[in-house]
Formats: structure tokens, C-alpha cells, sequence
């Protein structure tokens, strides 16, 4: 077996170690192709605290943040999801009425084409929901939201 990282067959030493023991397939890593049992068991050893050291860290992180009041995860219940759901429609809703005066304008002015719509938003200074230029596709879409 050719595997392409030491820990990427295992972040357990033990697995790792017992893999290579007890399988009759011989593990070769491609980025030590001669490395010996001494150096795979070290390469093993620090995957692990490696993995221990991460956990730490995403643990704390996660505690600072919901200290911090953040809401962690998302919908859990299939209500929840749907309650979700309906929160992004509106807010899609909401933008695209936002938009939908200048959207006039630039059709009033000449603008036929998404790719033209497209161009014309981007000259205004525009930007789409999340804050990016717009392409022919989000143009589309807010077309498709504001006939729907």
C-alpha cells in the first residue's frame, strides 16, 4: 500500500504502528520511501500529539467563542431547518428588492443583456448580496427572484 503521508494512514500511533506490524501488505510513504521503522514510529508519535495539540486549540477556540456569545452550529430539527430556509429566502427577498429601483435604471438606460446589466451594477458600484461583483448568473438570478 502506498500511502502519501505518515498521518494520513492514522493519527494513532498504535494503529499506525499495528498497520505496519500485523499487515502482510507492505506500507510504503511516498514522501519517505526508505524510511525506517525507527523513523515511522517517531513520524507516528508526533501525528498524534499533532492531533491532540489541534483538538486543544479548536476546543478553546470554540469556548472563546461561545463566551463571546456566538451561536455555534446550525438548525438541528428539521423545523429548524425549514425556520432557516424561510430566514434565507426573505433575506434573498429583501436584497432583491433593495436592488430592484437601480436595476430599472440601468434597464431605462440601455442595458438589455445580463452581461450588460451586469457591467452596469459593477459601474454603479453595486455589489451583490454577499458583497461581490455581479456576473451574468446572479444576474439571472435576481431576475428570476424579482418575476417569481
Amino acid at each position: 500500500m502506498i500511502v502519501a503521508k505518515a498521518d494520513r494512514l492514522g493519527r494513532r500511533a498504535s494503529h499506525v504502528l499495528g498497520l505496519i506490524d500485523n499487515s502482510n501488505v507492505p506500507v510504503v510513504f511516498a514522501e519517505m520511501p526508505n524510511a525506517s521503522d525507527l523513523e515511522i514510529g517517531i513520524r507516528a508519535i508526533l501525528a498524534q500529539e499533532e492531533a491532540r495539540l489541534i483538538s486543544e486549540r479548536t476546543k478553546s477556540a470554540l469556548a472563546a467563542a461561545k463566551s463571546r456569545g456566538a451561536k455555534l452550529g446550525g438548525p438541528r430539527t428539521a423545523d429548524q431547518y425549514q425556520r432557516a430556509g424561510e430566514a434565507a429566502t426573505r433575506q434573498a427577498d429583501d436584497f432583491a428588492a433593495s436592488v430592484a429601483p437601480v436595476l430599472a435604471d440601468v434597464r431605462k438606460a440601455g442595458a438589455a443583456s445580463l452581461r450588460e446589466i451586469a457591467d452596469a451594477l459593477n459601474a454603479k458600484g453595486v455589489r451583490t448580496a454577499r458583497g461581490r461583483r455581479w456576473r451574468q448568473t446572479t444576474v439571472a438570478r435576481l431576475l428570476e427572484r424579482l418575476t417569481a
